[in-house]
């Protein structure tokens, strides 16, 4: 509002209706070539975030849907620390999976969808797993998912604990919400991890942070 520019529109919902049917109200209203999306509580890491984003959707059509990279704030408490161990522990798992474009690349805090896309997506009602269900469509539907590794946000962590746990609590839970709209197979193939590629990264990070890697299992 303070901007002032007639090509800002904002869209102020006095009734709170959850994330996923902001979304739909999004999507509908979409006549963008490319929809960007940006959480409120990231930080780009420089002016070429957006550029970067957007490149796979302008030179591949069959590219649905692009997501970035998220990267926490430097952590400042002894619990950060121990998170952080856990996420570049699986930052490294992700690299290798799939080449860096698996469910767990699709992130919600900074995605891109092509137009055509956009115009096949409707969450469900009962749906609060954005970007799963917006992943296991665009592969179901023959468009393909690609992460930016250099469209890098900046985030903030758990800070403690409860918050990490219930942080986790929520992606084990997403799982089971999402075989109500795609084949379990589907849903188990892609969620699967090798076994040796976990067993890699925790080993190569208890030994290069053996203090924080044993307080993280613990």
């Amino acid at each position: 509002r303070s901007i002032g520019d007639k090509r800002i529109v904002i869209i102020d919902g006095k009734k709170r209706l959850g994330l996923t049917q902001r979304l739909n109200q999004i999507f509908t209203r979409n006549t963008s070539d490319i929809l960007v999306k940006l959480d409120a509580d990231i930080m780009l890491r420089n002016s070429n975030v957006i550029e970067q984003l957007v490149k796979p959707l302008l030179h591949n059509t069959k590219v649905g849907l692009v997501s970035g990279k998220l990267l926490p704030y430097r952590p400042t408490t002894y619990i950060e620390k121990v998170i952080n161990i856990g996420r570049d522990t699986w930052d490294n798992i992700k690299r290798d999976l799939k080449k860096g474009n698996s469910v767990y690349t699709c992130t919600g805090g900074v995605f891109a969808m092509s137009r055509i896309f956009v115009n096949q997506i409707r969450f469900p009602s009962d749906m609060w797993a954005d970007v799963g269900y917006l992943y296991f469509s665009c592969i179901t539907k023959k468009y393909q998912f690609v992460s930016v590794k250099n469209a890098v946000v900046l985030f903030q962590p758990p800070r403690t604990l409860v918050d990490y746990i219930n942080q986790s609590n929520r992606y084990s839970r997403e799982n089971d919400l999402l075989r109500r709209y795609f084949p379990e197979q589907l849903i188990d193939i892609q969620y699967n991890v090798p076994k040796s590629l976990i067993l890699k990264y925790k080993l190569e990070s208890l030994l290069k942070h053996p203090i924080l890697a044993i307080s993280l299992f613990f």
